[in-house]
């Protein structure tokens, strides 16, 4: 809702948004620190890009923001510590569009003829990065686990209440 994104921005949120809150512990589970980092975010969506910026704003990365429609965005990507995708297109961020050694979450779905794909080329993306998400597989699963911790803690605030 636009009250949780206004907590996320004033960092009062005791709920987080499912995806977003995947990404992070994907992160936390690599244990990469996002203090100093710099953060490709493909997809400006308001379910997973625009929390998951202010998210990763409040752990003190540096969070450029693109969408399919940013020009040359190969220059922003390239140079990120990290790239996570959110677009919702098949293949959106491909070989070339990467460095090497970077950690690559793949966030995005997309169906083609009843397969799911993710928003990155993963055959060849996979092998420039340190660490990538595959899909299905990746950010999916934890997404679930993030809703089922936000109903428990919904369930404990309203019994408290």
């Amino acid at each position: 809702t636009h009250d949780n994104l206004g907590k996320l921005v004033m960092k009062t949120h005791t709920i987080v948004p499912p995806t977003p809150g995947a990404v992070m512990a994907i992160l936390d589970s690599l244990h990469v620190s996002l203090k100093g980092k710099t953060v490709a975010l493909v997809g400006a969506g308001v379910l997973v890009g625009k929390p998951l910026s202010i998210m990763m704003m409040n752990a003190e990365a540096t969070v450029i923001t693109c969408n399919i429609h940013t020009k040359n965005i190969k220059q922003y990507t390239n140079h990120a510590d990290i790239i996570v995708t959110g677009v919702g297109k098949k293949h959106v961020l491909t070989a070339d569009m990467v460095g090497n050694g970077q950690i690559i979450i793949d966030a995005g779905v997309d169906f083609e003829n009843n397969l799911m794909f993710g928003d990155v080329e993963f055959d060849t993306v996979s092998k420039k990065a340190a660490h990538i998400t595959p899909t299905p597989g990746g950010v999916g699963p934890l997404t679930v686990a993030q809703l089922l911790l936000n109903t428990a803690i919904c369930a404990e605030e309203l019994m408290q209440a």
